[in-house]
């Protein structure tokens, strides 16, 4: 009889548990599609103010009087996102969008730094796009150590957003601009890769 009864008792007392664990990872992942749908909609609105014309309105596009209106929308909107998102792939993408405008703009220190902070925050396939970025606004600004090191780095830790190759590559150009026997060097080793694989 004691047998009998400690299975419902053993269901009472842990299938309670059971359930509210197995309804917190519904939650859990419900909360996070809609999250991620928040933060894809709001990267696509910072977009579509990013890609605006300017000139006079032309419903149902957005448009902006003044290329200096747009230019102040464009930065909040992506400002926002980067940092409401920081260390998601949306945050990342605005991120990087502020970044390339600050380089545009000729504020190659604001780029450096908003470039560091995606590298710094973003998931690691983000982080190696802001990487390569960050190397080339840093040669742009004559650090160009600085912006190999980035590079060589990556080369050796590739990801599905920028290969070993395209590392080398850039790294390659990059080094021959100053020293182009190394350069070559570094270019005519990828070639070799390329072709003992075909």
């Amino acid at each position: 009889g004691v047998q009998t009864c400690a299975l419902p008792i053993y269901f009472k007392k842990y299938g309670a548990i059971v359930l509210i664990v197995a309804l917190l990872g519904g939650g859990v992942y419900f909360y996070r599609q809609r999250q991620a749908a928040a933060r894809g909609e709001a990267l696509s609105q910072a977009l579509r103010i990013a890609g605006a014309k300017v000139g006079p309105p032309a419903p149902p596009s957005i448009t902006f009087p003044t290329q200096d209106a747009k230019d102040t929308a464009r930065a909040k909107a992506l400002a926002d996102v980067a940092a409401q998102y920081r260390g998601s792939n949306d945050g990342a993408i605005a991120g990087l969008y502020l970044g390339v405008g600050l380089a545009d703009k000729g504020d190659l220190k604001g780029a450096e730094k908003q470039f560091q902070d995606v590298v710094d925050s973003a998931p690691a396939d983000m982080a190696s796009v802001a990487t390569m970025a960050l190397a080339q606004t840093l040669d742009a600004d004559g650090k160009g150590a600085d912006a190999e090191k980035l590079l060589k780095n990556l080369s050796e830790h590739p990801t599905a957003l920028v290969s070993k190759e395209q590392a080398l590559l850039e790294l390659g150009s990059m080094v021959g601009k100053r020293n182009k026997a190394e350069g070559e060097k570094i270019l005519s080793g990828l070639r070799d890769r390329k072709s003992t694989r075909l």
